[in-house]
């Protein structure tokens, strides 16, 4: 492995996928925010609730990741995946499933830091004359950075499902 530091992660999980990963909870997270907006809710106690549900659920989903993580790396001491690090399409595919588990890990805490500082500053109750655009503003990052977590882990879940089907399928083969 050359490439060694934070940057290495963009090596294997490239503009497309993360445009790819990015499009279900963009739209998910601009029809919250036009669905709070229609309904006339105040968007700031919208934002207290979704940051109170944010913090209790992301590092939860935090804890799952390394737990999942942890179930991938015992598939690749498997024989299925020690001969996948053989060809250059199983180094893809590990050196993809590697880097989608830390930009997951990187989403997810970005998200819950964000989420702490709207949570400390929305206490303060600092009074902006523009304050309806930056809550909007605010609530959709939250909501797309929660929605991405979520949905990024569906996809993990599905990542360990076929690895444990190929060393399963490899198992009933031999």
């Amino acid at each position: 492995m050359e490439r060694f530091s934070f940057n290495s992660i963009f090596h294997s999980y490239s503009r497309k996928d993360i445009v790819g990963d990015a499009m279900i909870p963009f739209f998910l997270a601009t029809a919250l925010c036009i669905l709070v907006g229609v309904t006339g809710n105040d968007v700031l106690s919208q934002i207290k609730k979704l940051v109170a549900l944010g913090l209790n659920v992301l590092p939860e989903m935090v804890a799952l990741l390394f737990a999942a993580y942890a179930i991938v790396v015992t598939f690749f001491s498997d024989s299925v995946f020690q001969k996948a690090k053989d060809k250059e399409k199983g180094k893809e595919l590990i050196n993809t499933l590697n880097s989608s588990f830390c930009i997951y890990l990187l989403v997810s805490v970005i998200g819950i830091v964000i989420m702490v500082i709207t949570s400390l500053i929305v206490e303060m109750e600092i009074e902006v004359s523009f304050h309806r655009y930056i809550n909007y503003g605010i609530y959709w990052i939250i909501s797309f950075l929660m929605f991405y977590s979520i949905i990024t882990l569906f996809g993990i879940i599905m990542d360990i499902y076929y690895c444990s089907k190929a060393t399963v399928g490899d198992e009933q083969s031999s």
